[in-house]
């Protein structure tokens, strides 16, 4: 029973997380039931779980929505990816295997390539969050992993309020991208230097904390 209420609540996750259930939408339990074909009951405990962690509200005579972070809140979800995948790219650095090393260097090749291009498109963003998924995958942590991906899905809901954007943006005109630091990131894990694995990773993601900028008003 536990097990399955695991999988629901990651499967209301990735419903979340994609955009598939919006943030103004009511999360109509007996709807979730019949779309996962599940009992109600389960939906219900499911649904607990995540207003326990936050993703989820229940207001009172209402009904639950999802929860769309602040502005603040999109910050200090900035600051807790920063430590956390800090302490991964650590961790990797004692344990990393050569196919997964190949993997993240070409991944961040394939950044700076598209950097060099002045091509500031959706594929730098998939780019990057492939990067830092293999990179927490390799600290072989299962639970850093999912709380890592937890935290990247909750400032995925802000993109829909935030201008995330920016964290990949040119600074000042100038013509390199300070934060995009992956191939330091990788030679810091091939050389087995944990500290500055770990410092670089920090600092990458800690750049763009300052720059989301609130969002415009709806119409």
């Amino acid at each position: 029973m536990a097990n399955k209420k695991d999988q629901i609540v990651e499967d209301l996750l990735t419903r979340i997380f994609r955009g598939e259930i919006s943030s103004r939408q009511s999360l109509v339990e007996q709807r979730l039931a019949d779309d996962l074909g599940v009992s109600r009951t389960m939906i219900r405990e499911a649904l607990i779980v995540l207003e326990a962690t936050g993703i989820v509200k229940r207001i009172k005579n209402v009904g639950a929505f999802v929860h769309v972070p602040s502005l603040r809140e999109t910050q200090e979800l900035v600051e807790l990816r920063a430590a956390l995948e800090g302490v991964a790219a650590s961790w990797a650095c004692s344990q990393v295997s050569p196919e997964v090393l190949q993997g993240l260097e070409d991944l961040a090749g394939q950044a700076d390539e598209t950097i060099s291009n002045k091509s500031m498109s959706a594929g730098i963003v998939d780019s990057e969050m492939a990067f830092h998924g293999m990179l927490v995958d390799a600290a072989r942590n299962a639970h850093l992993g999912k709380t890592v991906r937890r935290c990247i899905g909750m400032l995925a809901l802000g993109r829909f309020h935030y201008d995330v954007s920016t964290l990949y943006a040119v600074r000042n005109g100038e013509e390199s991208y300070e934060n995009i630091a992956h191939l330091d990131i990788v030679r810091a894990v091939r050389e087995g230097d944990r500290n500055k694995a770990e410092l670089i990773t920090r600092e990458h993601i800690l750049c763009g904390k300052e720059r989301i900028v609130t969002p415009p008003q709806e119409k």
